[in-house]
């Protein structure tokens, strides 16, 4: 039998039993160690922006002496958090951050990646040491109208945090798709029962849409953070809108 035969059958297999099966109950969930959510009217300088600061460096190649350097200069800063590899999580999770939280991003790119495999790095994710892990919503299967088995694979994927503390963040990859759709990633976030949504332009490499992030605020029941396409100039800006976090891969 042909590999990609086998990896089909698979696939097929799996998303079939995850539609019948029966998940049980999420226990209760632990308070996450979520910061005082950002305000409207934030100074554009100072200690605001700094609150809600998510410091991204995602680079694939990123050298243990800058992640520990980046890590550094989030703690001092009193950012948000710092969002690094998950191969670098262990490493990192050493150093006393105080409030910073140490988040990591699982299941990239886009999230197409099997739930298994998603469930299997959230949970090495947390085991060394993550105080959040974004899990990216298939948009793949929300483009293909499969909503509920988008939303089983959220949920089971972000399982091993339960009772942990640590925050579940509903990752949305933004581009060239219509509007509804991210609401329709947002209806799935807030029933699978992550803890925060955020919004990426990173794949797409556009600028972030700063009216759309307003509106998807305003009809969002979880606080929502973003992410790529900032610019210092546009910081302010977002954060006035009432995002949680404001992440970019430059210092604040």
């Amino acid at each position: 039998m042909e590999m990609e035969e086998l990896i089909r059958q698979i696939t097929d297999s799996v998303v079939e039993r995850l539609k019948n099966e029966q998940r049980p109950a999420m226990p209760e969930r632990a308070a996450p160690r979520m910061p005082e959510r950002a305000a409207p009217g934030m100074p554009e300088t100072g200690e605001g922006l700094r609150k809600v600061f998510d410091y991204t460096r995602m680079d694939a190649g990123l050298p243990l002496k800058e992640a520990e350097a980046a890590a550094g200069i989030a703690k001092a800063k009193g950012y948000r958090s710092v969002c690094l590899p998950q191969w670098l999580v262990a490493p990192i999770a050493a150093i006393p951050m105080g409030d910073t939280l140490l988040t990591t991003i699982v299941g990239l790119p886009g999230g197409r990646s099997m739930t298994q495999a998603k469930y299997a790095e959230t949970k090495i994710a947390i085991q060394n040491g993550a105080s959040g892990v974004a899990i990216p919503v298939n948009m793949e299967l929300l483009a293909n109208g499969i909503k509920e088995e988008a939303k089983l694979d959220l949920a089971n994927a972000a399982v091993p945090a339960e009772g942990t503390g640590s925050l579940v963040i509903a990752l949305v990859e933004l581009g060239d798709i219509p509007e509804e759709r991210a609401f329709d990633a947002l209806a799935i976030a807030e029933s699978a029962g992550a803890d925060e949504i955020r919004l990426s332009w990173i794949l797409s490499g556009r600028p972030a849409d700063r009216e759309f992030i307003a509106r998807f605020i305003r009809r969002s029941g979880l606080p929502v953070s973003v992410v790529g396409g900032m610019s210092r100039e546009s910081l302010a800006e977002v954060a006035a809108s009432g995002a949680c976090g404001i992440g970019a891969g430059f210092e604040w």
